[in-house]
C-alpha cells in the first residue's frame, strides 16, 4: 500500500477516494480516529491519508492528486462551445460540457 494523499478534512479525504475509484483504482481512507489524539501526538500525524494498494495504481493515482489538488486555483479551460469556463468548474456553464481532465464532472 502506498500513501497518495493527506489532509486534515476526512470528508476530503473521501472524495479523493471517490475519484480515485470512479478512475478504476482501489482506494481506501486510513487514519479518521487519530483526531481525538491532537495534543499526544502532532497534528499533523492526526491527518486522514489516502492509500492505493500498489505501484501499478499509484502512476494514476498522481493524476487524480494533481487534479484535485488545482482546486479552485486552476486554470480557465475553453469549451467545444467556445465559452471560457474558470477553472475550479467542471462543467460548462452554458452547454453542460465536462471539463477536460482526468475526472469527469458528475
Amino acid at each position: 500500500m502506498t500513501r497518495v494523499y493527506s489532509t486534515p478534512n476526512a470528508p476530503v479525504a473521501h472524495l479523493v477516494r471517490h475519484a480515485l475509484e470512479a478512475e478504476g483504482i482501489g482506494a481506501e481512507v486510513r487514519g479518521e480516529t487519530r483526531a481525538a489524539f491532537v495534543g499526544e501526538i502532532p497534528p499533523i500525524e492526526a491527518w486522514v491519508e489516502v492509500w492505493v494498494p500498489d505501484d501499478e495504481a499509484l502512476a494514476s493515482a498522481e493524476t487524480v492528486r494533481s487534479f484535485v489538488d488545482e482546486g479552485p486555483d486552476a486554470k480557465p479551460w475553453t469549451c467545444g462551445c467556445g465559452e471560457t469556463v474558470e477553472g475550479q468548474f467542471g462543467v460548462c456553464w452554458s452547454c453542460g460540457e465536462p471539463a477536460p481532465g482526468p475526472i469527469e464532472a458528475a
